[in-house]
């Protein structure tokens, strides 16, 4: 019998912990399951767990066991992971930052870093912390929510395009090998849909025709993405879809196509419109993070995409509108926070 993989996952929060969940279903390997805010209620109780793909769960905890921190496997003598899956959220603007909460538990060389968010460019701070070790993409579309902690809705079902960033000192096919083999891993269980993408780039700007436009309008909104066609048909002659929503999802189609090469099919609009079921009433984790007042990511999701949309001169006015007012709100949540006090900022102020 093969022994089962060492996976280490990073943030237990939705789909870190369906993640682990689906992994350990799978027989293939055994998870180590690292939480931060969810840390003593998941020790004492485990997780309760709701489903669409693995039914119900009481007291669910990963055969690894959860633990608080990045274990350092020098200091301790670890056995080495060979996995470590990070789902916490990408926001390079607030510290700490995902290379050194994960530097304690890589080792070179050996363990394989698969980056399970959203966003473009989030590889290249991890590239260049880990240049021996292959770094993947998982590109998920899976809706999963806690509420309360250690509670866990899974309402929309898992699944996850993997492949390969390009990290130009291994080659290629290794790197290719590892993507298929993450592959297998995942699928395992054989209740989730896996894909192999060999261009991830291209996969993370179709995931963006999403996640740049609903995820800042269900935030800044506090709608889900139900509510927020239904407002189409409860007023003769006003449609969000039509006045906001595909608009500003032909933007990042634009964007895609001047700066990376990468076409959209206007079909694939039509299919992300309405990719959540209407009837799921489903948050997207930026409104989730909102109402939790944590930190969003801003700048992986729209930052990213609005940079490299102006840097080849396409406009995009509705995604910077929106990218403005997300700073606003992300302004805000660190101030609560006590990142800052705004009394820090009155003696350098400048109408700009």
């Amino acid at each position: 019998m093969s022994t089962k993989s060492r996976i280490l996952v990073v943030g237990g929060g939705g789909i870190g912990t369906i993640s682990a969940l689906n992994l350990e279903q799978g027989g293939l390997a055994v998870v180590t399951l690292v939480l931060r805010s969810n840390f003593e209620t998941v020790a004492k109780k485990g997780f309760t767990i709701k489903s669409v793909d693995h039914g119900h769960w009481a007291g669910w905890r990963p055969l690894g066991g959860v633990i608080r921190a990045v274990p350092s496997i020098i200091s301790t003598g670890t056995q080495p992971f060979d996995y470590i899956i990070c789902c916490t959220k990408s926001i390079p603007d607030v510290a700490p930052y995902l290379a050194d909460t994960i530097r304690p538990g890589v080792t070179p060389g050996h363990t394989v870093i698969v980056l399970i968010q959203n966003g473009l460019n989030i590889e290249q701070p991890i590239l260049a912390a880990f240049p021996s070790n292959i770094c993947l993409s998982g590109v998920s579309f899976c809706g999963a929510e806690e509420s309360p902690l250690g509670e866990i809705l899974h309402n929309d079902a898992d699944r996850l395009e993997v492949g390969a960033f390009t990290n130009l000192h291994l080659p290629l096919e290794i790197q290719q090998i590892a993507a298929e083999a993450f592959v297998t891993l995942y699928q395992a269980s054989g209740k989730v849909k896996v894909t192999l993408e060999k261009d991830v780039v291209a996969a993370r700007w179709r995931k963006l025709v999403f996640n740049a436009v609903y995820n800042p309008i269900c935030a800044l909104t506090d709608l889900d993405t139900s509510r927020l066609r239904l407002i189409s048909g409860a007023e003769a002659g006003f449609s969000m879809v039509n006045g906001l929503i595909r608009p500003a999802m032909r933007e990042i189609q634009a964007a895609a196509l001047s700066s990376a090469n990468v076409r959209l099919e206007s079909s694939l609009i039509e299919k992300m419109i309405d990719s959540d079921p209407i009837e799921s009433f489903i948050m997207p984790s930026m409104q989730q993070d909102v109402r939790k007042k944590r930190y969003i990511e801003v700048e992986s999701i729209l930052g990213e995409a609005l940079r490299e949309g102006e840097a080849v001169g396409v406009a995009m006015p509705i995604i910077k509108t929106l990218y403005h007012l997300c700073k606003a709100l992300q302004f805000r949540t660190k101030e609560g926070l006590g990142m800052f006090s705004t009394n820090e900022y009155l003696n350098s102020y400048t109408k700009l």
